[in-house]
């Protein structure tokens, strides 16, 4: 049996909150982390193995991994060019009442060209201190954005 890789953030980064762009699926094989992690594809296809359940991702799925899923993801064709936000993020950044609600399986949704994603990243990004990132990642999963996990 293969072993499975446990990550932690903080470990990986230094820092409680971690925002990526990146333009390849990195295949590390079967894993779970101590941390969140969500996703936005933006651009190309891949297929995300997430407890044993295998979903197909596009341009405008988003998924939310919580620290007990074991997951692995990686490109649905070779030649397949694949670009995705990776927002990664430990408990003590969000809110109770929202650590609460977010126990939940892995969601996935399609979202339209209505949701206005992007621009709430941009801001997470460039966000100077630790305080103005985990305002920005509380509003992010507050109110409308947090119905899309709610299914």
């Amino acid at each position: 049996m293969k072993s499975i890789k446990n990550l932690d953030l903080e470990q990986l980064f230094g820092e409680s909150i971690h925002i990526k762009e990146s333009k390849n699926i990195v295949n590390i094989g079967l894993h779970r982390h101590n941390y969140y992690e969500m996703i936005y594809y933006y651009k190309g296809e891949a297929i995300s193995c997430i407890n044993g359940t295998e979903l197909y991702l596009q341009s405008g799925s988003l998924y939310l991994l919580t620290p007990t899923d074991l997951h692995h993801t990686y490109e649905k064709n070779q030649n397949n060019d694949v670009h995705f936000i990776n927002i990664s993020f430990t408990e003590d950044m969000i809110d109770r009442e929202i650590v609460t609600r977010l126990q939940q399986p892995i969601h996935i949704h399609n979202l339209t060209e209505k949701f206005k994603f992007f621009p709430l990243i941009e801001l997470l990004r460039c966000a100077k201190n630790i305080k103005e990132k985990q305002h920005l990642l509380n509003v992010l999963h507050k109110d409308e954005f947090l119905l899309l996990f709610a299914s």
